[in-house]
């Protein structure tokens, strides 16, 4: 069995239900993944999962030579496995149909003749005139749709709601960290605080959380864990010394990114952007307070499940798929949404956690 899938931390996790029902379906079957090797986080989440057996990856290129040569490799890479099933896992995106034909055409020239999570693809409206755009489905719920047309529902025996199955070795790593995380927060409250993100257009201001955060820890006895990739160490490093409190989940000890997700059990709620770092808090099960800017689509990637609290505001321009906002960063849509709002949702998150 191959599994077609696009995308970094947010979109694995958010793919955990549906991989292990596969494998439960499936326990002797060898299950196969296919990814892009420019998304990151996905093969090290999954690496210890038991959910997946070979790991394949392509290189995408650009142009049309770039996809010639694209379709040749992948050619020759997925042959030699002759899969007969395939389980279409691409997230929702505009002219997905599109691609789902053309990709059936491609997967179909190497025999593959089964293919599950095809059907009842969501179209994501185009923007108005004015901008206004409703709320969607979470890409969660829009890939439950499609794999409930071929039966595939995720059983509901856990309460996780990304299981990732630790193994023991793991849940000691994380455990060991949570001890040394106790003792340097003493009476604090430890949170988890993700203030990174590789999109520019998704990073609240950094004076913007010192705000916050500084009246968190002087009112609320609040210890703030900074969680993030290499890129964000320069930011954390600032904002724990202009707080004199806090520090970098890395301060604790090294971790892989399943062991951060473990790790973060040992806080109390999550603060931060729209990012990767948002969803391990979710398979954390931690309540979240999320700051979004509005270059994607409203409800999409919001954190799954009840009782998280998201900000986010109305611009014209916005589900603008930018990188970058063209008006500068922070864009306008995420200086809209100013530290008081914020703050007052922390706090009422933090009083309903107890």
């Amino acid at each position: 069995m191959l599994i077609f899938f696009s995308g970094s931390i947010g979109d694995t996790l958010i793919c955990l239900p549906f991989l292990r029902e596969l494998r439960r379906r499936n326990p002797g079957e060898t299950i196969a993944l296919l990814h892009d090797d420019a998304q990151t986080g996905c093969r090290e989440l999954l690496e210890n999962s038991g959910y997946i057996d070979v790991f394949l990856t392509y290189h995408a290129e650009s142009g049309p030579a770039g996809k010639i040569r694209l379709f040749f490799r992948l050619f020759r890479l997925l042959r030699p496995y002759r899969f007969r099933k395939l389980v279409y896992l691409l997230r929702a995106q505009r002219g997905l149909s599109f691609r789902l034909r053309r990709d059936m055409a491609f997967f179909g020239l190497l025999g593959i003749r089964e293919f599950v999570g095809i059907h009842r693809l969501f179209e994501l409206p185009e923007p108005s005139e004015n901008g206004a755009l409703p709320m969607v489905p979470h890409h969660y719920d829009l890939l439950a749709e499609r794999l409930k047309a071929d039966g595939i529902i995720p059983m509901a025996d856990s309460d996780a709601v990304f299981p990732l199955s630790f193994t023991p070795e793991e849940q000691e790593k994380a455990a060991g960290w949570s001890r040394r995380l106790r003792k340097a927060a003493g009476h604090r409250r430890p949170i988890a605080v993700g203030i990174g993100g590789n999109k520019a257009v998704c990073r609240w201001p950094l004076e913007y959380y010192a705000e916050v955060l500084r009246s968190l820890i002087a009112e609320d006895n609040i210890f703030p864990v900074f969680f993030g990739g290499k890129a964000d160490g320069e930011r954390i490093a600032s904002l724990c010394s202009e707080l004199l409190c806090g520090a970098s989940a890395s301060s604790f000890g090294s971790l892989s990114l399943r062991e951060c997700v473990g790790a973060m059990r040992s806080c109390a709620w999550y603060l931060g952007n729209d990012t990767g770092t948002l969803h391990m808090a979710v398979a954390a099960e931690l309540k979240c307070v999320a700051v979004y800017s509005a270059h994607n689509y409203r409800g999409l990637w919001y954190p799954y499940g009840d009782g998280h609290r998201v900000l986010r505001s109305s611009v014209p321009c916005e589900v603008c798929f930018r990188q970058e906002c063209g008006f500068g960063n922070p864009p306008p849509c995420l200086l809209d949404i100013k530290p008081a709002a914020v703050l007052k949702e922390c706090r009422a998150l933090n009083g309903e956690i107890r």
